[in-house]
């Protein structure tokens, strides 16, 4: 069985997870386990948004494919 890399790649802009009032962009990142490395990370998608959501969070019912996934925030300024 032969094996491929896929890579996707999405730029998106993010919107704070503080008040929307506040002059500070806010991103919030909450590690996954203890020594993992990985993280779900809090954030609103778009400046209408009412509540920030969690982002990057593993699919629980289906673990063997969410370790296999891995994501990277880059900053654009």
């Amino acid at each position: 069985m032969e094996w491929k890399k896929k890579t996707v790649v999405n730029t998106a802009e993010i919107y704070t997870a503080g008040q929307k009032e506040s002059p500070v962009n806010l991103l919030i990142a909450n590690q996954i386990g203890t020594q993992s490395g990985n993280y779900a990370m809090n954030f609103r998608d778009s400046q209408d948004s009412q509540d920030p959501t969690t982002h990057f969070v593993p699919d629980q019912s289906h673990m063997a494919e969410s370790v296999k996934k891995i994501s990277h925030l880059q900053n654009s300024r």
